[in-house]
This record gives C-alpha cells, sequence and structure tokens, in this order.
C-alpha cells in the first residue's frame, strides 16, 4: 500500500490514538526491532509502518469515476516487536490492513490498523475481548468481502477475523459456528451461485 501510503501523507493526517496513545506505544516497539543492525526484511519495501493513521481528503491526481464507489483493501505482515530480529521472516509479521474509501468520484479516507489478534491486543497495551483462540496467528495474507462482511484471512491458520467498515477488528469469524478448524487465505467466490469455495488444511495434528 505504498502509494496509497503516499497520497495518505499529503493529506490531512490524524495519529489515530494521538500523542502517548497506542500508536505510541506502536512505535517505540518498532524502533528497537534492528538495534541498528541490518536486516532485509525490516528494510526498504519490507518496513514496517509504525502508526495507525486516519486521513481525509486525499488528494487525487487523475480522476476517479463516480461510479467507482467501495473500499480498495489490502493486508499484509507488518511486524510490531521483535524479541530476536535476526529470527524474523517478513511473512510471520503481525498484520496490518490499508484501506481507501472511494465515493462520487472523492478518495474519502485512507486508514491503516492492526489487526487485533490477542497477541497484537498485548502489544498494544490493549485487553482482548473474549477467549483467546487456540490459533492466534497473525492472519496477514488475504482480505474479502463476504455478505456484507470483511474478512481478514491466513492460510492454514486461525480463523477469519472480521472487520468494519472502518477496519476496525470486531471478532474472528466462524461462518456461524460452522468452522471449526483452519481456513484458508485463497478463496474463490461464484457470483453466479453466490457461494464461496475454500479448500483448507492444517499443518497441524489431527
Amino acid at each position: 500500500m505504498s502509494g496509497g501510503a503516499a497520497v495518505a501523507a499529503a493529506g490531512s493526517v490524524v495519529g489515530v490514538y494521538g500523542a502517548g496513545g497506542r500508536a505510541g506505544t506502536a512505535q517505540a516497539a518498532a524502533r528497537g526491532l534492528t538495534g541498528g543492525v541490518s536486516y532485509r526484511f525490516l528494510e526498504g519495501a519490507f518496513a514496517p509502518v509504525t502508526e495507525e493513521l486516519t486521513a481525509f481528503g486525499l488528494p487525487v491526481t487523475g480522476r476517479i469515476p463516480r461510479e467507482l464507489n467501495g473500499r480498495y483493501l489490502r493486508t499484509g505482515p507488518n511486524v510490531l516487536g521483535l524479541e530476536d530480529p535476526r529470527a524474523h521472516h517478513w511473512m510471520q509479521g503481525d498484520r496490518m490492513v490499508h484501506g481507501v474509501r472511494l465515493r462520487n468520484g472523492r478518495a474519502e479516507w485512507y486508514r491503516n490498523r492492526w489487526v487485533r489478534s490477542a497477541s497484537v491486543a498485548q502489544k498494544l497495551g490493549e485487553t482482548y475481548p473474549g477467549e483467546v483462540p487456540p490459533d492466534d496467528f497473525p492472519a496477514n495474507t488475504h482480505v474479502i468481502p463476504y455478505k456484507g462482511r470483511i474478512l481478514a484471512l491466513q492460510e492454514s491458520g486461525p480463523l477469519p477475523h472480521e472487520l468494519d467498515g472502518d477496519l476496525n477488528t470486531l471478532r474472528p469469524y466462524d461462518f456461524r459456528s460452522t468452522l471449526e478448524g483452519a481456513f484458508t487465505a485463497h478463496t474463490k467466490y461464484d457470483a453466479k451461485a453466490d457461494e464461496l469455495h475454500a479448500v483448507s488444511y492444517c499443518t497441524t495434528s489431527p
């Protein structure tokens, strides 16, 4: 989301939690990642975003079709604190979702949010609502719409996490108690049948 982030930086950017809040906690965690040593998965295009931001009234180069209404979302690993950066691989980073809201020819807002797994909530000094899931690995691979919901997904890992329209984490989503194990990050949607297809597997027993 580097392009979206660059556009947002030129707009009216507001730190979500203000000075000393949870964004400040995230910044403090990120500052100590490498200890001044170079690690390829924490630099350049792989470097983590250290703040949650909200930007409104984004400048647009060119023209956004008025008919193009909705949210452009993407997710990916965004590490939040590391005990040993030498052992880090970028695919294992905590998850962050980025989004731009398009409406009536305007880019109304940009937001980026860490998805609150129990471990991410703990790193940010927040209380995780409810019971901690058995598999709390950050679902950092894909984000999809599903019957009015926004779901962030991970391959062979935790349950999807449901987000609201402003990218805040609501809860793990188990498809009305029908999903008992791991889900997939690579679903296929059949628009004609209105069905979401998924082939899932789990890397642990059974």
